[in-house]
């Protein structure tokens, strides 16, 4: 009987030992993952710094596309003297002189329909 309590004492403890081994090991990986994705600079901050510049992108390519616009209507405005006068007759009204302006104006829908019923 002696002998069997020395072997189960060592078995015991070498299982107390593989136990608290693992339970370091997985303390561990739990922990290592918990700072991979949410500490600083991890997964999910990354995902968010990569959204965030995506969207920006965006924003740069949309602005340059407006800034050619703008840039091609200025070259246009200093060389082309036709798209001057339609632009001052489109957008300001402007006529030359012996000229008259005529302004159709359309008949408000529900003015229309209430004469008829009434």
């Amino acid at each position: 009987m002696a002998k069997l309590a020395s072997r189960t004492a060592p078995l015991a403890e070498r299982q107390t030992r593989r136990w608290w081994g693992l339970s370091f090991l997985l303390a561990m990986i739990i922990g290592w993952a918990y700072i991979f994705f949410t500490g600083q600079g991890g997964w999910l901050e990354l995902q968010e710094e990569r959204q965030i510049l995506t969207d920006l992108e965006a924003e740069v390519l949309m602005l340059e596309a407006t800034n050619d616009s703008l840039r091609n209507v200025l070259w246009r405005m200093e060389n082309d003297s036709a798209f001057v006068e339609r632009m001052a007759r489109e957008q300001y009204g402007l006529v030359l002189p012996g000229e008259h302006l005529y302004r159709l104006i359309k008949p408000d829908t529900t003015d229309s329909i209430s004469s008829v019923n009434d």
